[in-house]
Formats: C-alpha cells, sequence, structure tokens
C-alpha cells in the first residue's frame, strides 16, 4: 500500500491525467452515473497501451458516500426515489461496463448468465432497500 505500482483501476475520488490522454480515449462515458466511470476510463486508458498508477506519496480525504446523500457514514434526507438510485447505481454500472467492454468477449450464454447475475444482485439492493430502509 505505500509503494509506487502499476494497477487495473483506481477510484475516480482522486484520479489526475491528462487532457492529452482524455482526449485520446474519448473522457468519461456519460452513461454511467455515480458509480462505474472511474473503471471505464481506466479500462479505455489501460486499452492504449498505457499504465494506472498507484501514487500512495499523496493523499486525499474522501468523504465516502457525501454525493450519495450522506453525511458522516449517517444518511440525511434523501427522498426514497434518491435513496433507491443511490443504492442500485452500482450495480447498474456493472452491467453497462460489462455490456460495453466484455460482451464482445465472451460466448452468448456466458454473456447472459453474468447479465442474470448482475441483475440478480439488483433485484436483492431493491428488495434491501425498501425493506431495511
Amino acid at each position: 500500500m505505500d509503494k509506487v505500482h502499476e494497477v487495473d483501476v483506481i477510484q475516480g475520488a482522486y484520479f489526475l491525467t491528462t487532457a492529452k490522454v482524455l482526449d485520446e480515449v474519448g473522457w468519461f462515458d456519460e452513461d454511467y452515473f455515480l458509480d462505474g466511470e472511474d473503471i471505464d476510463i481506466c479500462w479505455k486508458i489501460k486499452k492504449t497501451g498505457k499504465k494506472i498508477i498507484y501514487y500512495p506519496k499523496v493523499s486525499i480525504i474522501h468523504v465516502k458516500g457525501a454525493s450519495k446523500g450522506k453525511k458522516n457514514g449517517v444518511e440525511n434526507t434523501v427522498s426514497k426515489k434518491e435513496k433507491v438510485q443511490f443504492r442500485t447505481q452500482g450495480v447498474r454500472s456493472m452491467e453497462i461496463f460489462y455490456r460495453k467492454r466484455m460482451w464482445d468477449q465472451y460466448p452468448v450464454i456466458l454473456n447472459y448468465l453474468v447479465i442474470v447475475g448482475i441483475r440478480g444482485m439488483l433485484a436483492i439492493r431493491l428488495i434491501s432497500t425498501y425493506l431495511l430502509g
């Protein structure tokens, strides 16, 4: 954790690159909402042969969940609709990413099994959000 090294993906909370690299790969994909865009941009950058480097000599404070209606780990007042959207977006992003970046690499039957699994996770998130608040 304290050594500079190559990784596949870095979290978007602290992501640094040049406009030239973003111009080359097409910037962030607007199909994602709150989750997944960091994974997607790293995927596109690596596809060009460039490296994604973890650089622990610089740090930030990431207030996890702040953009999703949470403050200091305690949810503030967000509507039920927003809560559902926030809690399910990560799973929805999985499907977007898989369909865009992985679909053509695997047989159709496997692709549909993956989508069924992702949608199963989505159902669990929806049910838990409605039952547990």
